[in-house]
């Protein structure tokens, strides 16, 4: 049912999109402890003491920001013409993938930089053939700049821009030093703050050099989450199996952003080597091509029927965690 109304385009969806947010978000506001936060920049950092003594606005926060996502990827992927044909489907798997832990029901740093980075994919992706792209260019290193100061792991999404730029366009150093310039324009500005205010080098041991050399690599899950990661790895393998033989058959710029977000996938899994908790929330920024993937297995799927499964198996798996955490 779900995957049958969002793969139709019907305009329900705009109500059952937001409504499975919430609904999946709702244990979350029942929760007594707050989720251990990854490496966070001045950008979140100075709001985070306030949403730790506000945890009901930093939840209600945190559902709004993944509901937004959801819908901004949906747009990149119907946009740029990445999946077979327009739906809601991206929408919905990310505000499921993105609310399936009780360790992500929280206003964690990689949501809104999530959100930043979405948008410079699509700014990098509309660079496609097009001649007049120097402030696109410019803007999209600004979000990537914007997304690392909330999320320090996130400064790996200005080289994936580059990389994205070396797939879509001919060789141009002028864009390229645009786009770091883009890129730096944040840090500058927030340095020059920091100077003035003579606490350069305390943040910089706050922000970055103490989490990362206090990093722990033991990965922090509860036996709530096993089951979701069990489907979410059946999903990565079909989705894995539908980029192997579809790619094939695709026009030549859907192969290109199939490449960029293939590289894009490759520079979420290494954000989680800069993180210092090791644990779902980690994991994060792997949903946004995960949710673009596994839009093409879907619809590739021939049996309506074998798509919801799918789909049940999912929230299963996301009821069957929060039983197990409840006993």
């Amino acid at each position: 049912m779900f995957i049958g109304i969002t793969s139709s385009k019907q305009p329900v969806s705009l109500v059952l999109i937001p409504l499975t947010a919430v609904l999946l978000w709702l244990p979350g506001f029942f929760l007594e402890a707050q989720p251990n936060l990854q490496v966070n920049m001045p950008l979140y950092g100075s709001i985070e003491p306030w949403l730790i003594g506000n945890p009901f606005v930093a939840r209600i926060l945190g559902v709004i920001i993944v509901i937004l996502t959801g819908f901004s990827i949906n747009y990149v992927v119907n946009e740029h013409q990445i999946a077979p044909k327009k739906s809601w489907l991206p929408a919905l798997l990310y505000v499921t993938m993105a609310s399936s832990s009780p360790g992500l029901l929280w206003l964690h740093p990689a949501l809104p930089a999530t959100f930043l980075v979405v948008w410079s994919l699509h700014l990098v992706l509309s660079t496609y053939r097009d001649e007049t792209v120097k402030g696109i260019i410019f803007h999209a290193g600004v979000l990537a700049g914007l997304a690392a100061l909330i999320y320090f792991p996130a400064i790996l999404f200005i080289l994936f821009l580059l990389v994205a730029l070396i797939i879509l366009r001919p060789f141009n150093g002028r864009e390229w030093a645009i786009l770091f310039s883009g890129a730096v324009l944040p840090f500058i500005y927030s340095g020059f703050y920091f100077f003035m205010m003579d606490n350069w080098r305390g943040i910089t041991r706050s922000y970055v050099i103490d989490p990362v050399m206090n990093k722990n690599w033991f990965l922090k899950l509860g036996s709530a989450d096993y089951a979701v990661f069990g489907v979410l790895v059946i999903i990565f393998l079909g989705a894995l199996y539908r980029y192997v033989v579809g790619t094939g058959t695709s026009a030549m710029k859907t192969k290109k952003s199939i490449t960029v977000l293939s590289w894009m996938g490759i520079f979420s899994a290494l954000t989680v080597l800069p993180s210092q908790h090791f644990h779902s929330s980690s994991f994060l920024f792997l949903l946004a091509p995960l949710t673009i993937f596994a839009t093409n297995y879907f619809i590739s799927m021939r049996k309506p029927v074998s798509r919801e499964f799918v789909y049940i198996l999912l929230i299963g798996a996301v009821i069957s965690g929060y039983l197990i955490r409840g006993n």
